[in-house]
């Protein structure tokens, strides 16, 4: 006989309109609304990008760009404490100088094939005592504290086990040249 697994709860959070995962969980669980688990923000800023190198870092309008996802973690005022995970000294210093503290990862953890999930997972071994991680993307300038603050609401009030967002978008993947050098979109 195999293992019941564990019906989860998900929100999926879509350009602003919530929709809502049920997965067939009838039983709701029981939501602390006064949670009293620590809640850590978590940005992954490896060193080794291959595209734009030190990406995390570069100016964009006055602050690296890492900065303006610890702003607005800092800024939603929900998080227990904002880390940024990375392997980079310079990385480090940024995002000290910016107010997070740093974790810092593994050599394990820092090639290009570790995907962020054994990222995280290193993150909540060396930090036990933290309940709730919210994995922020580092490259998220227009992020808004509003948003980070709804998102935490469906774990620690909603009932949620995970939130995630995502973008709807319709754009061809296959462009052809026509005749005299006009692109058309194929589906």
């Amino acid at each position: 006989m195999a293992p019941s697994r564990k019906k989860r709860k998900r929100a999926l959070v879509c350009e602003n309109e919530v929709v809502h995962e049920d997965c067939s969980d009838t039983k709701r669980r029981k939501v602390n609304l006064d949670d009293s688990r620590h809640i850590a923000a978590l940005i992954l800023a490896r060193g080794g990008s291959k595209g734009i190198p030190l990406k995390n870092i570069k100016m964009l309008a006055g602050l690296p760009l890492i900065g303006w996802v610890i702003r607005a973690a800092l800024d939603s005022g929900v998080f227990d404490s904002v880390w940024v995970s990375t392997d980079h000294d310079e990385i480090a210093r940024v995002a000290k100088a910016c107010g997070a503290e740093v974790h810092r990862r593994s050599p394990e953890v820092s090639k290009d094939t570790t995907s962020s999930l054994e990222t995280i997972q290193e993150f909540s071994r060396k930090h036990p005592d933290v309940g709730v991680i919210c994995n922020i993307q580092a490259t998220l300038p227009c992020l808004h504290p509003h948003h980070l603050k709804k998102a935490l609401e469906y774990i620690t009030k909603g009932g949620c086990d995970s939130v995630f967002s995502v973008v709807r978008r319709h754009r061809f993947r296959w462009q052809e040249v026509k005749e005299g050098g006009l692109l058309e979109g194929i589906l």
